[in-house]
């Protein structure tokens, strides 16, 4: 054992003093080199602090811290490379930590170390709670190259208030014994992920008597504040004085194995003694709700019974709440003593995010009342579901008898019933067949779109076709019944011709043969007139010289038919012969 300790010392010293004396000769710089990079991170996945200089998630006390290094060049992992690890812990009056070591790369270029997070017997939240700083070097082509991490040690879940609350919701320190008491927590999440939890209320009394215990079990707490709400009746039988609240968060409920988040909140308030009072009491009897189990934007029915159990007519109003919300407000007026009533309120569930939620009914104090215990009725929990949810609603065509190859417009109505923004596919078909698909981008919640398909019918054989259009299931979608509809029958028919339609084509032939027969004797008339009135004109016009049979030209002296204007030997013009 002596042996392995003084080895260690040597290495470690020379490794010290190979480090003093390289460090003069070489130049540090952060992982930003485009060639030579070291990513440091831990094994908190997806915050783990991958990337340069980046936080990882929290860690808490005695938990085992991995450290990665990714050493790269030219974005290549490089094996056998010597980091050195260092981590430390905040700085503090009482004690500062530095962890140090190294590790080679594996062939993934990865090397590793890990330690856990040290728990001081004295001064531990002082010492370790805070921001750690982490960082990881490496040499790589004579340059040293480095990456640092934070992240946060502390309790990972804790209640840091708990406010004990009237049935108003109001804040009140002192209570009656039967009395509804409240408890408000604030639990705080460092981690930077959601986180579940079983949270558990005890109250003692003045005696140490254990009066209240409330087991809430799976509740899950997103990073930062939250707060959940516990309610009970205070016994009868608890001793007046002032009783002790103590609420912590497991890990899982202790039945099953679950451990502490860290320790227990703890508070106090004052049960007090039942003053002698006239007889003013009004008292909710019975709450109900349908469903219990709903999506978001679904009504809920809130049925509450009251009865007037005083010796007095009382008005006053009803509230029905969910956790520390309220749903709605009633009055009723002037209840006799000894009456009863049913009411009902409905619940919008539209603005309400998913989760579980108490119902309660709250009846308002009347002057006078000191049983006030039974003016709150709880009636456990409501749970609220998210719901991905997309239905086509409609298909219909522009027509329902279409001819071979005409375009038919089919019209796609869809909508979005659930309550996120969804992007999805919708296909419309005649029978088996694929009319066209088209995306639908970002469709808001209860939100409808109107979608326009060309229907082609040039290839589509005669016959009669079912129409529909389907939309695509989208991630978390459990209702996909409505995702298909079915629209009615279209038909599809060749261009034919009937008996009557060549019957209307040979009268119009006739019709047009007729007209083109009567045009054209129209026209031999007209030109047989036209060429008897010339004729009748030349016969009636007088000539009082008759034409020359023979000429003789004065130029050449001969003689030519006197029908010829020029003379045919010399061409000499002779003018008119008449």
């Amino acid at each position: 054992m002596k042996a392995k300790l003084r080895k260690l010392a040597i290495t470690l010293a020379i490794t010290i003093i190979f480090l003093n004396f390289t460090s003069t000769n070489m130049k540090t710089v952060l992982s930003s080199d485009t060639a030579r990079k070291i990513d440091l991170f831990t094994q908190k996945i997806p915050f783990n602090g991958k990337e340069i200089n980046q936080p990882s998630d929290a860690f808490a006390p005695q938990e085992l811290v991995i450290l990665y290094a990714n050493v790269t060049y030219n974005e290549a992992p490089i094996a056998r490379m010597l980091v050195a690890f260092q981590a430390k812990n905040p700085r503090n009056p009482f004690e500062n930590m530095t962890i140090a070591g190294s590790s080679f790369t594996d062939e993934s270029g990865i090397a590793q170390f890990s330690f856990r997070i040290p728990w001081p017997s004295e001064n531990a939240e002082q010492i370790i709670f805070g921001e750690w700083f982490a960082t990881a070097n490496v040499e790589i082509a004579q340059q040293v190259v480095a990456d640092t991490l934070t992240f946060q040690v502390g309790w990972i879940l804790k209640i840091t208030n708990i406010t004990t609350l009237n049935a108003r919701l109001e804040p009140q320190t002192r209570y009656l014994r039967g009395e509804m008491i409240f408890f408000n927590l604030t639990v705080e999440n460092i981690a930077l992920i959601p986180k579940s939890a079983t949270i558990i209320i005890d109250v003692q009394d003045t005696a140490n008597y254990p009066i209240i215990h409330i087991e809430m079990d799976n509740l899950v707490f997103q990073s930062g504040e939250n707060h959940v709400h516990g309610s009970s009746q205070i016994p009868a039988t608890a001793i007046i004085g002032e009783a002790t609240v103590s609420a912590a968060a497991y890990t899982a409920s202790p039945n099953i194995g679950g451990v502490l988040y860290s320790p227990a909140a703890l508070s106090r308030f004052e049960i007090i003694e039942k003053p002698p009072v006239e007889n003013h009491d009004i008292a909710i009897t019975n709450l109900s709700v349908s469903p219990q189990t709903a999506y978001i934007g679904t009504p809920i029915e809130v049925t509450v019974e009251i009865i007037n159990l005083g010796d007095f007519s009382e008005t006053f109003d009803v509230s029905i709440c969910y956790d520390v919300f309220k749903i709605a407000t009633r009055k009723v007026w002037s209840l006799d003593s000894g009456l009863n009533i049913t009411m009902s309120f409905m619940w919008d569930t539209s603005s309400t995010i998913e989760g579980n939620y108490t119902i309660w009914a709250l009846a308002d104090f009347v002057p006078g009342e000191v049983n006030i215990a039974n003016n709150v009725f709880v009636n456990g929990n409501v749970s609220l579901l998210g719901k991905h949810d997309i239905a086509v609603l409609n298909v219909w065509p522009s027509k329902i008898l279409a001819y071979k190859g005409e375009i038919v417009h089919i019209y796609v109505a869809v909508k979005n019933e659930g309550n996120y923004v969804e992007s999805f596919d919708v296909v419309a078909f005649y029978g088996s067949n694929v009319i066209g698909k088209q995306f639908v981008n970002g469709l808001q919640p209860n939100t409808k779109t109107l979608l326009i398909f060309y229907w082609n019918t040039l290839d589509v054989t005669e016959g009669n076709y079912i129409l529909s259009a389907e939309a695509s299931a989208v991630p978390g979608e459990l209702i996909i019944e409505n995702n298909k509809f079915i629209d009615d029958v279209v038909e599809i028919k060749l261009w034919t011709f009937f008996v009557w339609h060549v019957a209307l084509l040979f009268v119009l032939a006739l019709l047009i043969g007729v007209c083109l027969i009567l045009a054209l004797l129209y026209v031999l008339w007209r030109r047989g007139r036209k060429k008897k009135r010339q004729v009748s004109t030349q016969l009636n016009s007088p000539r009082d010289t008759e034409f020359k049979k023979i000429k003789i030209c004065g130029a050449c002296g001969r003689q030519f038919n006197g029908v010829y204007t020029f003379c045919p030997y010399c061409f000499t013009f002779h003018g008119k012969d008449y």
